[in-house]
């Protein structure tokens, strides 16, 4: 079981947000300002060569977040 649903798990069609993940519905404000769903949104919020890369293989993910930091 997966903790995060990308979006072209949900998603037939190839969109340019396919390598985002999907949010979670909920209309409670102390869930949207919490953990989980703010590290979604800056997942989202990254570049896209390095979401594709976490996607391929996640031990890459931390040495492409601090080499596109620097």
């Amino acid at each position: 079981m997966e903790i995060f649903t990308p979006n072209s798990d949900i998603h037939t069609k190839n969109t340019r947000s396919k390598l985002n993940l999907s949010l979670p519905q909920t209309t409670l404000t102390e869930c949207q300002k919490g953990v989980y769903f703010a590290g979604i949104k800056m997942f989202n919020h990254l570049h896209e060569n390095i979401k594709k890369n976490s996607v391929i293989a996640q031990t890459n993910f931390k040495v492409n977040l601090k080499y596109f930091f620097y």
